[in-house]
Order: C-alpha cells, then sequence, then structure tokens
C-alpha cells in the first residue's frame, strides 16, 4: 500500500494540469466574435489555434465580458496594486486580446503589461447623410449625442469632453445596436472599428438595407496597431503567443477573416 502511495504521488506533478488561461475580450463584435452562444469569431478561433499548439502547457478559455463587467474582473491590475500572482485578486493566468494602451488601462500601462503586436485596424466616425458629422479633430463632436460602448475609454480628446458634458454620451452594450441608434435618429454619431463597420454592411441584413443611411467621416477618428495586454508577470504567455504568431496557420486564421496580421 504505501509503494502504491509513492507511485501516485510521483505521478501526480504529471497528472494534474494547470487552470485554463482566461483569453479576455470585451469586444462582442465581428470579426472577433460573429456568433457568441454559438462560439464563432476569431477569438474563439485563435483559442482553439492555441490550444493545438505541439508545445502547449496550458488551455485556453476564450472569454467575452462587457468592459464594465472586466474593468472589474481586472481591477487590481487596473489600478496597480497587482504586481504578479499571489495577492488576493492578482491571478495572472491571462491576456487580454484586439487592445492598444490608450483604451483605459490605468497609469503608465505600456509598461506594466507586455503588449504583443496583433494587426492595423482604425476607428471610423459614423453619423447619418441627413445629419453628416466631418469630423477633424475632438472638438467637431461637441453637442453630438454619442453612442458609446460602456465601459469604453474614448481618447484623442474625446473623454475629456464627454466628462465635462460638452460631448452627450449614451452607453449602449454592443457596437451594432450604436449602428442601429445612429440610423434610427436615437444618436447623432458613433464610433466602430472598420473591420467590424464592413463586416456588419457585408453581412447583417437589417444593416445592409440601410447602408446607404451611413455617412463616414473621411478623417478616422484613430489608426492603430490591436495588440495582446498580457500580464508583466507572465513571460510565458507573451513567448506563447509570439510562437503561434510565427506558425503558418496563424496568418492562414487571420486571412480567412481578410486580415494581415503582424
Amino acid at each position: 500500500m504505501k509503494r502504491l502511495a509513492w507511485m501516485l504521488l510521483l505521478l501526480l506533478p504529471f497528472t494534474v494540469s494547470a487552470a485554463p488561461v482566461s483569453l479576455y475580450t470585451y469586444h462582442r463584435q465581428p470579426p472577433f466574435v460573429l456568433e457568441l452562444e454559438q462560439r464563432t469569431g476569431l477569438m474563439f478561433e485563435v483559442a482553439a489555434l492555441l490550444n493545438q499548439q505541439a508545445d502547449a502547457q496550458h488551455a485556453y478559455d476564450a472569454r467575452v465580458l462587457p468592459r464594465a463587467r472586466l474593468n472589474q474582473t481586472l481591477a487590481g491590475w487596473l489600478d496597480g496594486s497587482c504586481a504578479g500572482a499571489g495577492a488576493p485578486g492578482c491571478d495572472d493566468n491571462w491576456m487580454l486580446l484586439w487592445v492598444i494602451p490608450a483604451w483605459g488601462w490605468g497609469e503608465g500601462a505600456e509598461q506594466r503589461f507586455f503588449w504583443v503586436d496583433l494587426f492595423k485596424d482604425e476607428d471610423l466616425v459614423v453619423s447619418t447623410q441627413q445629419y453628416k458629422v466631418p469630423y477633424r479633430n475632438a472638438n467637431s463632436l461637441i453637442g453630438e449625442r454619442f453612442a458609446a460602448l460602456r465601459g469604453h475609454h474614448y481618447p484623442m480628446g474625446v473623454e475629456e469632453l464627454m466628462l465635462q458634458g460638452k460631448i452627450n454620451r449614451e452607453d449602449g452594450n454592443d457596437v451594432r445596436a450604436s449602428l442601429m441608434r445612429v440610423h434610427l435618429r436615437r444618436a447623432g454619431v458613433t464610433i466602430i472599428r472598420r473591420l467590424a463597420f464592413n463586416y456588419y454592411l457585408q453581412n447583417d441584413p437589417q444593416l445592409m438595407s440601410v447602408a446607404a443611411d451611413f455617412y463616414v467621416a473621411r478623417q478616422p477618428f484613430n489608426q492603430f496597431t490591436l495588440q495582446a495586454m498580457i500580464p508583466i508577470s507572465r513571460p510565458d504567455l507573451r513567448d506563447v503567443l509570439e510562437r503561434a504568431k510565427a506558425d503558418p496557420a496563424w496568418a492562414a486564421l487571420f486571412a480567412r477573416y481578410g486580415i494581415k496580421p503582424l
């Protein structure tokens, strides 16, 4: 019996798997999420690709949370009280995909996290043909009813004008609903990723039918490189993602969504 117990103890490290790594996003929109209940879209395919890696030491679980809830989940990391795993609320078993440092991840976010480049995109300023908003800078949005994503930080001076009450921020939970609010004249303007906007106008029957109603300002709101944000205590997760990017299957996956990865 003792011999059997020792054998089981020796086997234990090899049979207990590490906790899954949470792949977070709050972008419940194409191409990242196509159908949430069916778990389709780039977000879920990236998780599957990481799980298929021959040297994978973890399981990867795609998790889609509203921005406000994500902020709560990562609160200790965002306010700077987490420097690594171990402290309450400081689980570092995660990566956050499709973000940039300027979107409200706390002071000094560029230094407090690892950042891995994924692909380039841009934000569009969308209004209607009837009430065009010719965007040039944040002041172009003063006085507008802005269909915003709840919990999202808008850079380029827009967030400050919202806090001053000069831009009328009206929050919702997804960008498709924001587009519909603009179309229905319940808001005057919104900001949306080019990839998501193009997808909706090519694949969503309701939005396809009203595509001609939208006006896209000539000047984008912002152009950026979407990145993965990873706890500074997890260089191993950064390395996992870099290895995945070097796999030809990574480029092939993104190409199916019309994206050229970095």
